[in-house]
């Protein structure tokens, strides 16, 4: 997948440079999953985002989409997708997702993709405690 990505990035962009190197045996894939507020001409809506480390802790974008808002349908939409592009349901053990405190995508991941791993962000932890009042 990352090959061909690189060389979509080459086709679209003329003059883009983009090297790849991998480690031969990843063991497990970690995908990061976001939404944020879009702003100026995209005013209301949201951007979802899937960002891939992969075994080398290299990040990559793996899948971007702009939606009305971070929903438990548009997020299901989204992470439908994402599995079809990446067989992950195939292989769900070579998976874990990290979240934010998004309450929807737990349920989302447990009915679209029930065996991936799921963990929090500690940044994401940090900052809910912060805003709850407790120091750190």
């Amino acid at each position: 997948m990352l090959w061909d990505y690189c060389a979509e990035l080459r086709r679209s962009t003329l003059g883009t440079t983009c090297i790849l190197k991998l480690n031969e045996n990843p063991k497990t894939m970690v995908d990061g999953v976001d939404g944020c507020h879009l702003k100026g001409n995209q005013k209301g809506g949201q951007l979802l985002t899937a960002v891939g480390i992969d075994g080398n802790d290299n990040m990559y974008p793996i899948e971007l989409a702009t939606v009305e808002g971070e929903l438990k349908e548009t997020w299901s939409w989204f992470l439908t997708l994402l599995d079809e592009e990446l067989g992950i349901s195939q292989n769900p053990f070579a998976w874990t997702f990290i979240l934010d405190k998004q309450k929807c995508l737990i349920p989302v991941f447990d009915e679209t993709m029930p065996d991936v791993a799921h963990r929090f962000c500690a940044g994401h932890l940090n900052s809910n405690f912060k805003i709850e009042g407790f120091g750190g």
